[in-house]
C-alpha cells in the first residue's frame, strides 16, 4: 500500500503527469502485490472476490513482468523484481498450485503450462526471463538471497532451465493431491507436469533420467505428445522423475486417480494396490478401498435389470439363477 501511495501525485498538483515515477516502477509494485498474492493462503473455492483476484493475479502476471524496462528501475527495485519472479515460478507458498488451478479453469486454451496460453507467449516470458537472470547473475550479493541468485544462474545459460523447476513443483504438487480435489484437478497437475518435462526433454537432468529418455525417445515419432499419452507409461515416468521425491499412499493414489481419468482402469488398480501397502491412517485405507471399489464396479460392466417368473425387478450383473426351492439361500449368482 506505501508503494503504491508513493506512485501517484499528491492530488493538489495537477501538473503534467501525475505519476510520480516511470510506468516500469508501476509494474514492479504490481508484480509485488501479484507474488504476495499468490504466495500466501490456499486456493480459495468459497469466496467469490478472493477466487477472482487469485486468477487475476495468474493470468496477468507475466504481463507486468514483460511491461517493465530495466533500464528504468533501481538496482534495489531490479532486486525486488528478481526476488518476486523467482518466489512466483519456485512454488513458494502454493503459487504454482494455484497457476495450475486458474488456467486450467479459467483459460481453458493453450498449452497447460504457468508461462502463457501461447507457443509464442512463452517463448517471449522465457526470453524476459533469461534477461533478467542475466541481471541477477551481475547484481551485488547484498541484493538478493543466495537461494534466488542459485535460482536465477541455470536459466542466464538456458531459459528452458526453468521447466525442471516447474516439472519439480508439479511432480510434488501431483503426488501431494488431497482426496477432496476433483479428479479433474488432480490430473491437470499431471498435464503441467508431463508439459514441462516435454519441454525440457533435451536438458542434462531429463537425458540423466533413463525412463524419461526412453519414454519421450520411444514416442517421438507419435508427434505432439506434450500433454500426454493414455498409456500407463506416461503416468509411471511422470511420477518417478525426481527420485528425491519420496512415493507415499497419497502418491500413489494420485497417479490412481489420473490412470482412471484417462480410462485406465486395470493401471489404476495397480497403483490402488501399492497405495494400500503403504497407507498408514484409517482414513487413508477407506479413500484407497473406496477408489478400489469404483474400479471394480466400473470393470464390471452396465448393471442391468432382470424380471423373475413374479413379473420382479432383480438387480444383477448378469443372470440369477434359482436352483429349486424357494429359499433365497439357495439362489446363485453368476457374474
Amino acid at each position: 500500500e506505501n508503494g503504491l501511495r508513493s506512485y501517484f501525485r499528491p492530488p493538489g498538483n495537477l501538473v503534467g503527469d501525475r505519476l510520480r515515477t516511470s510506468a516500469s516502477s508501476g509494474h514492479a509494485m504490481i508484480l509485488q502485490i501479484i507474488q504476495s498474492i499468490l504466495c500466501t493462503g490456499p486456493v480459495n473455492q468459497i469466496d467469490y472476490g478472493e477466487r477472482a483476484l487469485q486468477a487475476d493475479a495468474v493470468m496477468g502476471w507475466t504481463h507486468h513482468l514483460q511491461a517493465i524496462n530495466q533500464a528504468e528501475l533501481s538496482e534495489e527495485e531490479s532486486a525486488c523484481v528478481i526476488e518476486s519472479m523467482c518466489n512466483i515460478l519456485s512454488n513458494r507458498g502454493g503459487s504454482i498450485q494455484k497457476m495450475e488451478f486458474y488456467r486450467r479453469r479459467w483459460g481453458r486454451t493453450g498449452p497447460p503450462c504457468v508461462l502463457g496460453k501461447t507457443d509464442e507467449d512463452i517463448e517471449n516470458i522465457l526470453a524476459c526471463l533469461q534477461a533478467w537472470a542475466v541481471s541477477a547473475t551481475k547484481m551485488s550479493p547484498s541484493r538478493i538471497s543466495n537461494a534466488t541468485a542459485a535460482w536465477m544462474r541455470p536459466l542466464a545459460r538456458n531459459p528452458h532451465a526453468v521447466f525442471i523447476n516447474l516439472a519439480e513443483a508439479h511432480v510434488t504438487n501431483w503426488l501431494m493431491s488431497h482426496g477432496h480435489m476433483d479428479d479433474r484437478d488432480i490430473n491437470n497437475r499431471y498435464l503441467f507436469a508431463h508439459y514441462a518435462l516435454y519441454r525440457g526433454r533435451h536438458l542434462a537432468d531429463v537425458q540423466q533420467n533413463q525412463q524419461l529418455r526412453a519414454y519421450f525417445m520411444e514416442h517421438a515419432e507419435r508427434g505432439d505428445i506434450s500433454s500426454g499419452l493414455a498409456i500407463e507409461t506416461s503416468f509411471t515416468v511422470v511420477s518417478r522423475a525426481f527420485l528425491h521425491i519420496d512415493m507415499t499412499a497419497q502418491s500413489y493414489l494420485s497417479v490412481a486417480v489420473s490412470m482412471l481419468y484417462n480410462g485406465l482402469k486395470e493401471s489404476c488398480l495397480k497403483q490402488l494396490d501399492l497405495a494400500i501397502r503403504q497407507a498408514d491412517t484409517d482414513i487413508e485405507c477407506m479413500e484407497i478401498y473406496m477408489r478400489m471399489a469404483q474400479v471394480h464396479i466400473m470393470l464390471a460392466g452396465p448393471i442391468r435389470p432382470n424380471i423373475d417368473d413374479a413379473g420382479l425387478g432383480v438387480v444383477g450383473t448378469d443372470e440369477i439363477k434359482s436352483e429349486g426351492g424357494s429359499d433365497a439361500g439357495d439362489d446363485k449368482v453368476e457374474t
